[in-house]
């Protein structure tokens, strides 16, 4: 006779200490003898990207040696979690999960028993090396999580101005058309246009951002928030200056012929006031309610922390941004 194997697997949602309790219930139509039981644990990323799935670990199952005929078997288990690993998490462009799989070996006295047709495998989930596979999605949700600041000092980096950008674009490419006119329009000519183009762009931006001199954001914990030191330079005479973070999720999608990269917003804080001719400033901000946010980044997929000086110079918009980092206790 041939046998059909029924399981479910179960997996405690409330953990302690990172340590995970479930169980299998399993029943076999035939009397089955079982090698051992293990068990691997799964990260799961998909999403606008290509999907990864990778093995974090593995433990193994006190073995039930034998599975009488149509008796109910209750398998017992546990696993721990590093406390390194990230939060479930459902964005915009990606969700990451972690999947529990259980495998039980069958022993080769046994194997007469299972019949590796197609539909035995569909019913009983029987492998290739002949193992009976159940699996299951769980949540991660770390316990009494806080978030804690990398205490850091970096400089901020001058935002791409696109009315300066445009402004050079016309007047560079203008004069550019205008001084080769017995030229015959080609590729080339193109190609050196647009390069020229924008290494001019490059140029007048970093130029107009030496205008202002150096900003500086240095972050430092708090209790339940953290703080920004901001030290601008003297010559920093921008206007209507203001100060806030957001957390941006990036997924890379390299699944067609050329790549697209996708910047989300998931949180944004509120707007900081900077005083005028001010060389040190420094401000609280609290951290966001929702957890599961701190820095991460995997393959083509990152959670990125992004502090914003804003600001106007002739009532032209001007903006600053550093990326600082964010961990979870």
């Amino acid at each position: 006779m041939v046998a059909t194997i029924s399981k479910e697997l179960f997996i405690e949602e409330v953990n302690s200490d990172n340590i995970r309790f479930g169980h299998l219930n399993i029943t076999s139509t035939e009397t089955i003898k079982v090698d051992s039981i293990q068990g691997c644990i799964f990260f799961e990323a998909r999403g606008r990207m290509s999907s990864q799935k990778d093995k974090i670990q593995t433990f193994t199952i006190p073995n039930q040696s034998i599975l009488l005929k149509n008796e109910n078997y209750k398998i017992p288990f546990s696993f721990e979690l590093t406390k390194t690993r990230p939060d479930t998490y459902q964005g915009i462009n990606v969700n990451y999960t972690y999947d529990c799989e259980i495998r039980l070996n069958i022993n080769e006295s046994s194997l007469d028993k299972i019949e590796r047709s197609i539909f035995t495998k569909l019913k009983s989930f029987v492998t290739a090396d002949y193992s009976v596979k159940a699996s299951k999605h769980f949540l991660v949700r770390k316990p009494n999580s806080e978030y804690r600041v990398v205490e850091s000092k970096s400089n901020f980096d001058f935002r791409t101005n696109l009315i300066i950008a445009a402004f050079t674009a016309i007047l560079f490419g203008g004069s550019y058309i205008f001084f080769i006119p017995k030229f015959e329009p080609s590729l080339l000519y193109a190609i050196i246009g647009f390069v020229s183009t924008g290494i001019m762009i490059f140029l007048v931006n970093h130029f107009v951002a030496s205008l202002f001199g150096t900003v500086t954001l240095q972050t430092l914990r708090d209790e339940d928030s953290f703080r920004c030191k901001i030290r601008r330079h003297p010559k920093m005479n921008l206007t209507h200056q203001n100060l806030y973070y957001e957390i941006i999720e990036k997924v890379v999608d390299q699944r067609g012929t050329s790549s697209q990269t996708y910047h989300e917003r998931i949180y944004i804080s509120a707007n900081k006031k900077l005083p005028d001719h001010k060389e040190i400033s420094i401000f609280t901000f609290p951290y966001p309610d929702r957890v599961g946010l701190q820095s991460h980044e995997y393959k083509d997929m990152s959670i990125f922390w992004q502090m914003n000086l804003d600001g106007k110079y002739l009532g032209i918009p001007m903006r600053y941004k550093c990326i600082f980092n964010v961990k979870s206790s």
